[in-house]
């Protein structure tokens, strides 16, 4: 996306600046010549390279606005990770408690996924849904206190929590949190100990 741009950057300098120089040529040639057939032939070519300009331009324009407002990048992590932002997220494809799945995410100088705001929210669920993943640990508890939920392992209050329908519903039996595609991929409370949600990591991009 990048070398696109650059590209057409480069291929409207060239014919601006060429453009330009046979503009100023061609006029003076149009004002001292008396040829009509030679100003007929220039008048086509100058149209000829307004035309290209005005496609380049708006390729230009498309390029950025598509790069600036893409979110999703693939380079700067490791392979099968997914770039948002700043950070790596990697959804893990094997059905583990919650201790076993940081774990595997330290395994990657990873931990589970810190969901700060409703925008990473809202990626982090188009991922889910396009890849048809089911359940997923995230990085949030009230071990430590009941009904205080805290980031994991960072520890701060949440900022963001978004809860399925009814949920949280098992008090101190279920102090670990997952996304479940059953209650519209937002949050539910499980027990630790329950196998039957895989790990999802988050690691800061390497620039």
């Amino acid at each position: 996306m990048f070398f696109k741009v650059s590209f057409i950057h480069l291929m409207i300098s060239y014919v601006l600046v060429n453009g330009d120089f046979y503009v100023r040529h061609t006029h003076g040639r149009l004002d001292s010549s008396s040829d009509s057939s030679e100003s007929v032939d220039d008048h086509k070519m100058l149209k000829k390279i307004e035309g290209i300009e005005t496609k380049l331009t708006e390729m230009k324009k498309l390029l950025e606005a598509q790069n600036s407002s893409a979110e999703v990048f693939l380079s700067d992590c490791p392979n099968e990770w997914i770039r948002y932002h700043n950070s790596c997220y990697f959804f893990g494809k094997k059905d583990v408690e919650f201790r076993e799945a940081e774990i595997i995410c330290e395994g990657y100088e990873a931990t589970l996924v810190n969901i700060g705001s409703e925008l990473e929210y809202s990626f982090i669920k188009s991922q889910l849904q396009e890849r048809k993943a089911p359940k997923h640990w995230i990085g949030l508890t009230d071990e430590n206190v009941e009904g205080e939920w805290r980031l994991y392992p960072s520890g701060p209050l949440a900022n963001f929590i978004i809860w399925g329908k009814a949920q949280p519903e098992q008090g101190r039996l279920a102090n670990c949190v997952a996304i479940w595609e059953t209650y519209e991929y937002k949050y539910v409370d499980e027990p630790c100990t329950n196998r039957n949600f895989r790990p999802l990591c988050e690691r800061m991009a390497r620039f």
